[in-house]
């Protein structure tokens, strides 16, 4: 995703250039990293945790949410320019 020489991506650039790759990928300090793909057996472990995690959590207040959901995590150290990040993700 990233351009070699390229130092930084903002969060806009790469939301923009994520939605036309062909892998996932991470953001972090301005970095692109790429994600490890999924085999079938993690896949299904996933799904399994999920609809656990749905059953128990129902009737509350929660929302529970796969992998495919884009999030910028208020206080993290990994949200480099958090409000940004809020105000764009919230946006969308």
């Amino acid at each position: 995703m990233a351009q070699p020489g390229r130092l930084y991506l903002t969060i806009e650039e790469y939301l923009w250039e994520e939605q036309r790759a062909e892998v996932k990928h991470d953001y972090f300090n301005g970095q692109a990293y790429n994600m490890a793909g999924g085999s079938p057996e993690h896949s299904q472990l996933a799904v399994n945790q999920t609809a656990e995690l749905r059953a128990v959590l129902r009737g509350r207040s929660c929302q529970v949410f796969n992998s495919d959901l884009k999030i910028a995590v208020a206080g993290n150290s990994r949200s480099k320019d958090e409000k940004r990040a809020e105000n764009f993700l919230t946006g969308l």
